[in-house]
């Protein structure tokens, strides 16, 4: 028989599901150190909760059929299991954070300590999401969100336990239908809508019911699972499941949904196989993967911060070397904390007194993270001055000089548009509208202007869309329809206005699949949607007697704030972990980034030629990249040309308004910078220093 017959299924202690801990943890560890080459590695935390689920439910019937089940004491035995890891976690990241975080950052990471001490992680992050939030990978305590909703089901899960057991019910039939009724939601979410279907308890409680719900079929049916053969193939069919689970899984897929199953089922029948399956007594119980078990939690903790501290400071993706350092790093902290921390506190006597203790420990942490962010990342620490930041950038805006009004009457039309201003001191002569690549520029434009020729801006991205400069009854461009026709006409009515720039990013005109890379761009179908919605955008303005300018995009670079050289406020620090280097990844070859572009380059070619008289194209790669050494990189000179993911920085704006205000008040319009292309040098960027990814 094995351990899930009805009369072996008590809470004994099983090498093979320790083993099973150890496949799911260094699948998160390998997906989180290699995205690319372990695409589906984060099905380990989808393995955790069907094994938490399987564990907690038989702790508890095992209490209850021995009159030994409390509330207090499950929690106390809870507290003891999640608190001593957790805490001393967090604590190393407020530490190191002190010592390496900006002021936002640190805040934030305030922020994310109270909701991890309070188990509320995954609603904070879910409510974080959006255009403007961090990117995930630099977030440290990110991986808290499993760990509470892993707590949030076990607020409730002993009591339906304790309510059944208590009555003499059978639970199945309950389990199953609150099960396969979160099993749904996670279907639906996983198709609608991806941010909530990811930290949604509701949609990830039938995981943990899985393992629950065998564990009470076991032991209310008094029947045995397969043994022998019949146990081999369950343990071979769960292998299965979670090989193909990990060859077909990633994150295009419309996940947790229906492709959670894989490995939700692959674990729930390698769990119910028993210890003397062959995978299970072969490969789980081997003796370096229960090892790695028991110190999966710990590991669980270790790594992410570990991780992405690395990503911020080393900036973006880790080298291999980088993530080989990183793993080994969490696993002997892993091991230590296990070791000389959790086994400690979770046995011996005076319970208790060590519940007091973690509880008053908790609340000491989590009102220093409260204070870090209530204080905004305290910002007279000296690794501010260490690290000038991206707002180094700044050199003022539009100065204060415009007001909210863009010559629109109607305040719902007004409503629609996400930005709305005019500068206060003229009559404005030109008109700026576009995405949110528009409004990164508008202070520059402002700032560089002068009496003859003030500016309008319409545009940027709001909870109604961006104004992006495209007409176009195609599903593509729906989204940006209500703003543009607003912002379009509103442009074209007024009669102060003699010439329009208008603004598009690449990646919205031919909706590329990030704000980071134009790696996708050759392959994109969407030139003739694109070219005809400009064409109907720059003709509606023609036509009412009005100039149109096309503004030339920006090259395309990893988030700027990965091109910081951060350094910590710890010169040893530094040097002993080689902080403070420029990342190779923050320049691009300007050979590289022309023919990456082509094709946005020949659509804006294409609107151009429609109407050359009245449509002129500005380019602004001349004062982006180095012409001499052919060279696109974030900086010029100290300082920073990106402000966030792919939008110029206000040094860059003055750059290039500066230029396009003397373009555009100039008597002739035809200057090389404005109206051609760069040209790059046969033998350009031959030198393996500066070659560009490939």
């Amino acid at each position: 028989m094995t351990i899930l017959d009805a009369s072996l299924s008590r809470s004994a202690y099983r090498p093979d599901i320790d083993g099973l801990r150890a496949i799911a943890v260094l699948a998160v560890v390998a997906y989180h150190a290699f995205p690319h080459q372990v695409a589906a590695g984060f099905i380990g935390v989808d393995i955790f909760f069907v094994i938490s689920g399987y564990l907690i439910s038989s702790i508890i019937l095992t209490h209850l059929d021995d009159g030994r089940f409390h509330i207090a004491t499950f929690y106390s035995r809870r507290i003891r299991r999640i608190f001593p890891a957790l805490l001393v976690v967090m604590c190393a990241g407020l530490g190191f954070g002190w010592i390496a975080l900006l002021p936002g950052e640190y805040a934030q990471f305030g922020r994310h300590t109270v909701a991890g001490a309070g188990f509320f992680s995954n609603f904070i992050l879910w409510g974080e999401s959006g255009y403007f939030d961090t990117a995930a990978e630099t977030k440290p305590l990110l991986h808290l969100w499993s760990l509470a909703i892993e707590e949030q089901f076990y607020v409730f899960w002993p009591l339906i336990l304790w309510f059944f057991w208590r009555r003499r019910l059978r639970p199945i039939h309950v389990i199953a239908l609150l099960g396969v009724g979160t099993f749904m939601v996670s279907v639906y979410l996983a198709q609608h809508d991806r941010i909530a279907a990811f930290y949604s308890p509701l949609s990830r409680f039938w995981e943990l019911m899985v393992g629950g719900a065998l564990v009470c079929y076991t032991r209310t049916s008094h029947v045995s699972l397969p043994t022998g053969r019949l146990g081999d193939a369950l343990s071979m069919l769960g292998t299965t499941m979670l090989v193909i689970g990990m060859l077909l899984i990633n994150n295009g897929r419309a996940v947790p949904g229906w492709w959670a199953l894989l490995p939700v089922l692959g674990a729930f029948c390698l769990i119910a196989a028993g210890p003397q399956a062959v995978v299970n007594h072969r490969l789980l119980g081997h003796r370096l993967l229960v090892w790695f078990g028991l110190i999966s939690y710990p590991l669980y903790l270790w790594h992410w911060l570990i991780f992405a501290y690395a990503r911020i400071m080393y900036g973006g993706d880790l080298a291999p070397e980088v993530a080989a350092l990183a793993i080994t790093a969490s696993v002997v902290l892993a091991w230590a904390t296990w070791r000389w921390l959790e086994t400690p506190v979770r046995g011996g006597d005076s319970a208790p007194a060590k519940v007091s203790v973690l509880l008053g420990l908790m609340a000491l942490v989590a009102t220093g993270g409260q204070l870090i962010s209530m204080r905004d990342g305290l910002s007279s620490r000296s690794v501010v001055a260490a690290n000038p930041g991206v707002n180094a950038s700044w050199d003022g805006g539009e100065g204060g000089f415009t007001i909210g009004d863009c010559r629109v009457d109607d305040p719902a039309r007004v409503a629609v548009l996400p930005n709305c201003r005019r500068d206060s001191r003229r009559v404005e002569r030109f008109a700026l509208v576009g995405d949110s690549k528009a409004a990164a520029l508008f202070g520059g434009l402002v700032r560089t202007s002068t009496d003859t020729g003030r500016w309008l801006f319409i545009g940027g991205n709001g909870p109604h869309g961006a104004p992006l400069p495209v007409l176009s009854d195609d599903d593509l461009y729906a989204y940006y329809q209500p703003a543009a026709r607003i912002a379009l006409g509103a442009v074209a009515a007024n009669p102060n206005v003699e010439a329009v720039v208008l603004v598009a990013s690449t990646r919205a005109l031919f909706q590329l699949a990030s704000d980071s890379s134009v790696e996708d761009l050759p392959r994109s179908e969407h030139f003739e949607q694109a070219r005809r919605g400009m064409t109907n955008a720059t003709q509606l303005l023609i036509v009412a007697g009005k100039r149109v300018v096309l503004l030339v995009d920006n090259p395309t670079l990893p988030d700027p704030k990965y091109c910081l050289r951060r350094v910590t406020s710890s010169r040893e620090i530094n040097l002993t972990l080689s902080f403070g280097h420029e990342n190779e990844k923050c320049r691009v070859a300007l050979r590289r980034h022309m023919k990456l572009t082509e094709k946005y380059r020949a659509l804006l070619r294409a609107v151009t030629a429609s109407d050359p008289t009245n449509i002129s194209m500005f380019d602004t790669t001349p004062y982006l990249c180095d012409m001499n050494s052919e060279i696109c990189s974030a900086f010029d000179g100290e300082r920073l040309l990106y402000s966030y993911t792919d939008h110029i920085s206000d040094y860059a704006a003055g750059k290039i308004g500066r230029a396009l205000n003397a373009w555009l008040t100039s008597d002739s319009r035809g200057t090389p910078s404005a109206g051609e292309e760069p040209r790059v040098r046969d033998d350009a960027m031959t030198s393996p220093k500066h070659a560009s990814p490939p």
